[in-house]
């Protein structure tokens, strides 16, 4: 008996589609792709959890698994094979050289390169099968931030970074928005930014990400750290620098920025070899003056000729200003306070208010002027005493009791034990 021909089953056929409708809902619920959520402790004092806060790793010790906090790390204590901050490790490599000098192919001194985790935005569940982690939709290699951080905020500062070269053996340096609001050392800063692979304008205002607001006013303790943040844009008054210039900050190339700061009153461009008037609280510390500008307020009273250039050099809104300009020097402009706050941080406005009657205080207040001899941090939960770095200089300082002192860096005032400071 003849079998009937075999047709090719007709594209109307129903069941077909019904076939292709359970391939298509299989296919739209399977599972997503989950990722283990990193889990890091510190190697040194056992610090868990510290993932999402900074924290600095070596990517040669442990198969790069090597992670330590920030106290531990500003504690000096590093890697396997780490031999100190900035400029001076490469210095004390050499002089702990055996007699005949290092095998060859000997390590170098290892690089701890400041890393911190974005906390993922799809919720955590832990994983069905043995050992029982943590997993996420949001791939960790996507929210890693690694590099360059501010030292006072903590925040991510590739797209701007302020590098002090004396502060911490020059491993020290700010955000954009410390700097303008005066979060930052009495050193020259120079303002750079890490070069990307792709070329792309330096001003280009699309964000990764959202950036951080800055809510903290002093020098954050390096327990203090749960705060997330994101990754700021690189000021729109900023640009490269032309030329072969870079610095190795954190085992990475940044190249030198240059700013042509835009006056808040004319709205022209202030070249940075004008040096030009700052106020630290306007606009979140973005409000700059020219010289020009400055003057005919005061000329025209709108500003008290007490309040002007001679006097308290106060802005429109009454806030105290300094005088900043930038020095070419090594290759980059350097940021540099030229004249400082009428009185100094240390000046409050009642004081202020009794000085009216007698005379001006002096630039950057009264007080000793003292370098920081030993990096002090202090101890985990105290709120009133000074963290500075070793070679930081601590202005309009005052001896308390011969054992402590009290004095201002960064902006902030506290107090300090005597025996980490000499006079300048």
């Amino acid at each position: 008996m003849l079998s009937p021909p075999a047709f090719p089953r007709s594209t109307t056929d129903p069941s077909v589609h019904e076939t292709r409708s359970r391939h298509s809902s299989a296919s739209s619920l399977s599972a997503p792709v989950l990722y283990t959520e990193p889990q890091i402790a510190c190697q040194r004092c056992g610090k868990s959890d510290i993932q999402y806060e900074l924290h600095y790793n070596c990517s040669r010790c442990d198969d790069g698994e090597y992670n330590i906090c920030v106290r531990c790390y500003r504690l000096a204590k590093g890697c396997k094979h780490w031999f100190g901050f900035g400029w001076t490790a490469w210095p004390r490599y050499e002089r702990e050289a055996p007699e005949g000098g290092y095998p060859p192919n000997h390590e170098h001194p290892h690089i701890l390169i400041g890393h911190r985790y974005r906390r993922p935005m799809t919720p955590l569940t832990e994983s069905t099968t043995p050992p029982h982690v943590l997993m996420s939709e949001d791939d960790p290699k996507q929210r890693v931030e690694a590099g360059a951080f501010c030292d006072m905020c903590k925040a991510f500062a590739n797209a701007c970074y302020w590098k002090c070269d004396y502060c911490n053996e020059g491993d020290w340096g700010y955000c954009n928005d410390c700097v303008n609001q005066g979060r930052h050392c009495t050193h020259p800063l120079v303002p750079v930014a890490r070069k990307t692979r792709t070329t792309q304008s330096i001003t280009d205002t699309t964000p990764s990400a959202p950036s951080t607001p800055r809510q903290d006013n002093h020098l954050a303790p390096p327990d203090h750290d749960t705060t997330a943040t994101t990754p700021p844009l690189t000021p729109k008054s900023a640009s490269l620098m032309r030329g072969p210039g870079y610095f190795t900050i954190a085992n990475t190339i940044f190249r030198p920025l240059t700013f042509t700061t835009v006056c808040n009153i004319c709205r022209y461009p202030i070249p940075p070899s004008n040096t030009r008037y700052h106020c630290l609280k306007c606009n979140a510390g973005d409000y700059d003056i020219c010289t020009g500008c400055y003057h005919k307020p005061v000329v025209a009273s709108r500003i008290a000729k007490e309040d002007g250039m001679n006097g308290w050099r106060k802005c429109l809104r009454g806030h105290r200003m300094y005088i900043v300009g930038f020095e070419d020097r090594d290759g980059a402009q350097r940021r540099k306070v030229v004249r400082d706050l009428v009185g100094g941080y240390a000046l409050k406005e009642e004081e202020e208010m009794t000085m009216r009657l007698q005379r001006y205080p002096p630039d950057g207040g009264v007080g000793l002027r003292l370098l920081a001899r030993w990096a002090y941090w202090p101890d985990e939960g105290v709120e009133d005493e000074l963290a500075f770095p070793r070679g930081a200089e601590i202005r309009e300082a005052a001896d308390i009791n011969g054992d402590w002192y009290w004095g201002v860096y960064c902006g902030v005032g506290r107090l300090f034990p005597a025996n980490h400071v000499t006079a300048i």
